[in-house]
This record gives C-alpha cells, structure tokens and sequence, in this order.
C-alpha cells in the first residue's frame, strides 16, 4: 500500500440500480473484492461504432477473489435485489493498469 499509495473504499449501490458505463476520473486502475451482492453484473465494454449497441464482458466474481480492474476502460454495474459492497483499493493517475498488473505479477501476487 506504501508503495502504491493505495485508496481503499467500500463501495454500496442500493438495489434495483444501474451505475453507467463509465472510466475513473483519478484511478487508474483498482483492486476488487465482491463483500455483497452477488445477484449483481459487472460489464466492461470496449466498443462505440454503434450508439444503441455496446458489445459487452461480463465480470464474474467469484468468493474470497481479488479481481484487478482496468478503471480505464468502460465498465458499469447492474445491481439487482440486495445491497452491494464492494472492498476497492483504487491506484490513482498516473498509476496504470499495466503497471499495478505487472507488480502482481513479479510478487506472485
């Protein structure tokens, strides 16, 4: 965390809501761990030929994994009948993915 300078956060989307496809204005990438919610969607999308269509991928977390995010790249969360907690840890700009990534990596991380 020192040498990154890490901003962990949880984060809580109320049911019943849609947080749009967006990037991260000051992470460049974030560390992951799903605490609740599991009836929830996260997608990342890579496309805009089409303004109606976005091709998608889906995240699907799995328990007690830490998921690296690319916060760069379009993503939103569709969350449905319970509370979501999310445990991020957020590397700010100019901190990137590929950095974080290859950090892991090296420390088998």
């Amino acid at each position: 965390m020192k040498q990154f300078n890490v901003q962990p956060i949880i984060i809580r989307i109320d049911p019943m809501r849609f947080y749009r496809f967006h990037v991260d204005d000051f992470r460049g990438a974030a560390l992951n761990l799903l605490l609740d919610g599991w009836d929830s969607q996260t997608y990342f999308s890579n496309t805009e030929e089409d303004p109606y269509l976005t091709e998608i991928t889906e995240l699907k977390y799995a328990q007690n994994k830490m998921y690296l995010l690319n916060t760069q790249i379009k993503h939103a969360v569709v969350n449905k009948n319970n509370l979501r907690y999310v445990l991020s840890m957020g590397f700010n700009q100019p901190l990137t993915y590929d950095e974080v990534k290859r950090f892991c990596v090296e420390n088998n991380l």
